[in-house]
């Protein structure tokens, strides 16, 4: 979904938009590094509208974000690193900048920490100053000269590479021979460019003059722009996602779209996990869905609600359709299906566990601290109500500190209200209050506040944080990050999620691990008799599935008998 009213809204405020721009870019660079979502996120759209008016105070902030690894770099912003990172410098400079960020650009090309793309895209900006008239031709090259011969010792590099693309582009006949020297001594990434073509391109343009790429090439509007890119198939006019309706964007560039899913895969696996149950796991289906969960979000709220109804009908057939479509809901950075989640947890625990399984309330309210965008109001009231389920109003409390986190919630809002909950439940039944307490430590509250302290005389303690981990957030609050980051990390991946679950039998699962396992096990009861009662023993102890007949005998489902427990 391309979020177009908001786009237009930010790019109205101008500069004044560029400190939100640059915090958010930099929490949600957090979010990536804890392995959380997938693309489209929100540092793609704040790196982009950077660009709508920089200005030399992001250069901090860019050099920290430049030194990114490889992997985190593309999952945080994809593929707008080359052409948006050099127009954020063309768009900042002035008459009087240029030589200091002339100077900035050639420390981030010598620092041996950033980004290898990005070096090259910040070498393209001296070409595009000259285009201007910011920049002489001749003063172009000798430092492009320089930044070479400071890489001499470099070997097949591609940041060297990318600079002789630039005297090339600059026409830069001249430099010939210096550039073949440094082809000769194997400074040069040939699969980047090879010396015949850069020899002949040199030879060739003997005037010296550039051929440029239009201005406005550079500069695209950045809405038109990302319609045109195959991850965005729908658009908004709407600045609440939680109550928004989409409209598909038309595109004339069929080769970006059609590297989406035709309609007819889509189906196939919608109903793959619509007829899958705990004997059938549908694994293909499950990862396609999970790699297009941004574009199929409404089809899988359709299943999760589906799910919903069945949970609540007199004879639940719903098979693992709804706990599939949950699951990857979840674990989607733009999740905005907020009531169907909402409505997961509403489920009695006997209801939730008959269709979802027993282990969906953490990874449904680590989705809800990213859809609900800190609007506290469904959870504040959900924790408060003593009619619902204790267990079900502990796990909620975790929203708190994985919103402080995704930096959604302020913190001392979010401490505010966690203190009043923990004052009101002293005496209500565990875990209600020690998990209160839980997400107190983990927002670095110390057991000097008189509601804490008070808490603790109650004989309240951690209950799902370990205790030494509670301990860290609250004596070193500059680690509280890091570990909230751990455990919003646990939901990262919907395939992990599914296949730790119960939902699902072994055989289904991993049938080549299983039968590897039966036949290992029929050899060794073959040749080596003496084991065979303690292989007896290890085949009780596999997990039963929750629709199998429990094993106590009962003659009723596992999920109704021991399976309860």
């Amino acid at each position: 979904m391309l979020p177009e009213a908001v786009m237009r809204e930010i790019l109205s405020r101008g500069s004044a938009a560029n400190e939100v721009l640059l915090s958010r870019l930099e929490q949600t660079v957090q979010n990536v590094r804890g392995g959380i979502g997938s693309l489209p996120r929100e540092s793609f759209f704040c790196f982009a509208m950077l660009r709508n008016c920089p200005d030399v105070g992001m250069l901090p902030t860019l050099e920290r974000f430049y030194q990114l690894d490889q992997q985190t770099l593309a999952a945080a912003i994809g593929d707008l690193v080359h052409g948006f990172g050099t127009s954020l410098f063309v768009k900042m400079s002035d008459a009087d900048n240029v030589a200091s960020l002339t100077e900035w650009i050639e420390s981030m090309i010598q620092n041996p920490n950033v980004y290898s793309y990005c070096q090259c895209h910040l070498a393209s900006v001296l070409r595009c100053w000259v285009r201007d008239g910011q920049m002489s031709r001749d003063t172009a090259i000798a430092r492009l000269k320089k930044w070479l011969q400071l890489r001499s010792n470099h070997s097949a590099d591609m940041v060297s590479a990318s600079i002789v693309c630039e005297f090339m582009e600059l026409a830069a006949h001249e430099e010939k021979t210096f550039i073949e020297s440094c082809f000769k001594r194997g400074q040069i990434d040939e699969d980047f460019i090879d010396y015949e073509s850069c020899m002949d391109e040199l030879s060739q343009n003997q005037t010296g003059q550039p051929i440029w790429t239009p201005k406005h090439e550079d500069e695209p509007d950045l809405i038109e722009y990302f319609r045109n890119w195959h991850c965005f198939s729908k658009a908004s006019d709407s600045f609440d996602p939680r109550c928004t309706e989409y409209r598909d964007i038309t595109s004339d560039i069929p080769s970006y779209r059609s590297e989406m899913p035709d309609r007819e895969q889509i189906d196939q696996w919608f109903t793959a996990i619509r007829n899958s149950n705990d004997q059938s796991y549908p694994r293909e289906a499950v990862q396609m869905l999970s790699r297009h969960a941004s574009s199929l979000m409404d089809r899988l709220a359709d299943e999760v609600r589906y799910g919903l109804s069945q949970a609540t009908s007199d004879d639940p057939r719903s098979g693992n359709g709804p706990f599939l479509a949950a699951t990857i809901l979840a674990a989607e950075i733009d999740v905005t299906c907020s009531n169907e989640l909402l409505g997961i947890l509403d489920l009695t625990p006997d209801q939730r566990f008959e269709v979802f399984g027993d282990a969906i309330e953490a990874p449904i309210v680590s989705a809800l601290s990213r859809s609900l965008l800190g609007d506290c109001g469904p959870i504040d009231q959900r924790v408060e109500d003593s009619s619902r389920d204790t267990l079900d109003r502990a796990s909620l409390t975790m929203f708190y500190p994985l919103s402080v986190w995704q930096g959604y919630l302020p913190r001392q809002q979010a401490v505010h209200k966690l203190l009043q909950l923990l004052e009101q439940s002293l005496e209500a039944p565990a875990p209600l209050p020690h998990a209160i307490y839980d997400a107190l430590c983990l927002l670095s509250v110390s057991d000097e506040e008189p509601v804490v302290r008070r808490a603790r005389e109650f004989g309240i303690s951690n209950a799902f944080v370990s205790e030494n981990k509670a301990k860290c957030c609250v004596e070193h609050p500059d680690q509280a990050d890091r570990i909230v980051k751990e455990i919003a990390s646990e939901f990262k991946s919907p395939i992990a999620m599914i296949e730790s679950s119960v939902m699902f039998d072994e055989n289904a699962l991993y049938p080549d691990r299983v039968t590897a396992k039966r036949s290992s096990q029929i050899r060794a009861l073959a040749t080596e008799p003496s084991k065979r009662s303690k292989m007896s023993v290890k085949a009780a102890e596999t997990r039963v599935p929750r629709n199998s007949l429990c094993p106590c005998g009962s003659g009723t489902k596992y999920k109704k008998c021991c399976g309860k427990n």
